[in-house]
């Protein structure tokens, strides 16, 4: 979602081969266009793992099983369901590999403040020959690699060796903040531990430059202020024959980024 009050999106899945892309309105009265309404801004063509909303005007998305991305340029106006088929596919793009460009199993994506568009492959460590490390790859709109982490040794890359795949680390989530530190979140199926990494592109090395120990949350958001807001497993349960709602967590960053506190929201 971006700011302006139509330039807002969700993805229609009511038919899996053909993704359509519906208009959220916000502003002046919130609306939103139903899978009845015929009017498309565009077919995506596999279901996707994360989709992004790029300043630029375009819609990314990843496919973790066909280790892939997909971008599409919004027109100017809708068009039919029909017509969207036939003039307004999003282009897929990359595929598997480990050089520059592909990839393996991309989990969750983020767009960083300069439009580039950053993608974290799991990776695969029953890979064959040999295992397939995460890592963090940098991508322009044309799916082309980009040096973003200029001080790591191959700097199209930043490996996430403090999370590594072959240990049990599953990720989450990712996000970026204005001044272009990552927040990765993820979570150990063999500890049930949960953790927040916060990066910065231009560090030396792979070590976190901060790490918040049980945010045992399924997604996050990261604001101008680096304030954290999560969506979390737990449950509000109110008393009595109230609802049961999803709940909504804050989590307050410390001067010095050793650490966050929590506050419920």
């Amino acid at each position: 979602m971006l700011s302006h009050g139509s330039a807002n999106f969700y993805l229609d899945t009511t038919d899996p081969n053909q993704l359509h892309v519906r208009q959220v309105t916000l502003d002046p009265t919130p609306a939103f266009d139903s899978p009845l309404s015929n009017r498309s801004w565009g077919v995506f063509t596999l279901l996707p793992d994360a989709l992004l909303l790029h300043p630029a005007g375009h819609l990314v998305s990843i496919s973790r099983t066909t280790h892939t991305m997909a971008t599409h340029r919004l027109p100017d106006a809708f068009m039919t369901d029909a017509e969207a088929a036939v003039h307004l596919l999003a282009q897929v793009k990359s595929g598997p590999g480990t050089r520059p460009g592909l990839m393996t199993a991309p989990a969750v994506a983020t767009i960083a403040p300069d439009g580039t568009i950053l993608i974290l492959e799991a990776g695969d460590p029953n890979a064959t020959p040999t295992p397939i490390p995460s890592r963090l790859q940098a991508f322009n709109l044309g799916a082309n690699a980009i040096p973003f982490f200029a001080k790591q040794s191959d700097p199209y890359f930043l490996a996430l060796t403090a999370t590594p795949n072959d240990q049990g680390w599953q990720y989450l989530d990712i996000a970026a903040e204005y001044s272009g530190l990552l927040y990765v979140l993820s979570y150990n199926e063999n500890t049930f531990l949960y953790r927040l990494d916060i990066y910065d592109p231009t560090q030396l090395g792979t070590t976190p430059i901060a790490t918040t120990q049980h945010i045992n949350a399924a997604k996050l958001a990261v604001d101008f202020w680096r304030n954290v807001y999560t969506l979390n497993y737990e449950v509000l349960k109110l008393p009595g024959p109230g609802i049961t709602e999803p709940t909504v967590s804050l989590w307050v960053p410390t001067d010095a980024y050793t650490g966050a506190n929590r506050m419920p929201a």
